[in-house]
């Protein structure tokens, strides 16, 4: 079962998300502050049954498939969804992808060959979890599809003035993360009141 809280008063609105969880048990309750919020997360959830991929940037990356941990089988497959996540649906070709996951390492053939089998470990470990459609892969690279998964970074971008996620860390564990932890810190200097 879903259920929405639409309330700008964050007091009766955490109020109203205690007594659903204590009345129901498992049910996730989502508090939104507007209609087109709650409209948007319907959309999303319009079929409980269907599984949703979140992506949580800021602090650690961390990957999660309704709230639960999704478990990868390589370390690099997660690093791979992180920066296709941070690249925010463009297109990464396995050249670039080589580069970013090796930084170390000269392209070669069996650096090639180690990115082609992580990118068909991590589609395998999402269609398992039953999101996929996440992926679109095509003879130019690889994009995760930003409009099909749900993320912090992505709803502050969005709107900088109202979402309140950022943290002042941006998936720490990845060097290469750091030109967008810049950007955010830019985006912050000149949004007013944060």
């Amino acid at each position: 079962m879903h259920i929405l809280i639409i309330d700008n008063n964050k007091k009766s609105a955490r109020k109203a998300q205690e007594l659903l969880k204590k009345e129901f048990g498992d049910v996730q309750v989502d508090k939104v502050s507007d209609y087109n919020e709650a409209t948007e997360l319907c959309k999303r959830c319009a079929d409980d049954k269907k599984p949703v991929l979140y992506a949580r940037c800021y602090g650690y990356f961390e990957a999660y498939i309704n709230g639960v941990p999704l478990h990868f089988k390589r370390s690099r497959a997660k690093e791979l969804l992180a920066y296709l996540v941070d690249r925010r649906g463009a297109t990464v070709t396995n050249r670039e992808l080589c580069s970013i996951l090796w930084p170390d390492e000269v392209e070669n053939p069996s650096i090639s060959s180690q990115c082609r089998t992580l990118i068909a470990s991590l589609k395998k470990t999402l269609d398992e979890a039953g999101v996929g459609d996440v992926l679109e892969k095509s003879s130019q690279g690889i994009r995760i599809v930003p409009e099909k998964i749900m993320c912090d970074f992505y709803e502050f971008m969005a709107d900088p003035m109202e979402a309140n996620v950022f943290n002042w860390e941006y998936m720490s564990q990845y060097e290469w993360s750091e030109v967008t932890a810049a950007e955010l810190w830019r985006v912050i200097e000149i949004v007013p009141d944060r």
